[in-house]
């Protein structure tokens, strides 16, 4: 077939029309012929189930993402702050920092680990001490185990001691009692 038969055909083809609606009137400059209501109609084909399906997903987990990712920022920037004073010896300020970052991750172990050495550095041991209950019964790495274990025996031999001098004071607090030198004088 030689360029002049394939216009013949061309043309036979626009004579007849639109492909879809054998309607006459065609929209010339495009290759397959059809009318511009048959073009506009096939042109706004809508969009597969599984594809409105998929970005109404990711809409929402994106969404989710964005809720969440201040209060997870915020929480890494305590930790960060709360690292800093920890490392220059601000024990107080490193609890306050530690215990935002609980609030916000209440189970992550390498935080209540860095809370519970702080907080018996700046001396609140009963922060110290609902924080070794906790981490009872949890995984940790050898670091951290060995950092707990030397709060805990630092803890329980406080503990022992305040109970060895409470021993002493009541037993002081009795014996002034009984002697006439600790009455009241009139």
């Amino acid at each position: 077939m030689d360029a002049g038969e394939s216009k013949e055909v061309e043309s036979a083809e626009d004579s007849v029309g639109c492909r879809n609606c054998q309607q006459p009137e065609i929209e010339p400059g495009y290759n397959f012929s059809l009318c511009r209501s048959c073009r506009e109609q096939m042109a706004q084909r809508p969009l597969p189930q599984w594809i409105r399906g998929t970005a109404a997903l990711v809409g929402v987990v994106l969404l989710l993402a964005f809720i969440r990712f201040p209060a997870s920022l915020s929480a890494g920037i305590a930790f960060d702050r709360g690292h800093r004073a920890e490392t220059s010896q601000h024990y107080t300020e490193a609890v306050t920092q530690y215990q935002k970052v609980v609030t916000r991750f209440p189970d992550s172990t390498p935080v209540l680990v860095r809370l519970c050495v702080v907080s018996f550095h700046a001396g609140q041991l009963d922060v110290t001490a609902h924080t070794l209950n906790k981490l009872q019964g949890r995984e940790l790495s050898k670091e951290q185990a060995d950092e707990v274990y030397t709060v805990s025996d630092k803890l329980e031999a406080l503990v022992k001691q305040i109970e060895k001098l409470d021993k002493i004071g009541q037993a002081y607090n009795r014996s002034m009692l009984r002697s006439p030198q600790g009455a009241p004088t009139p």
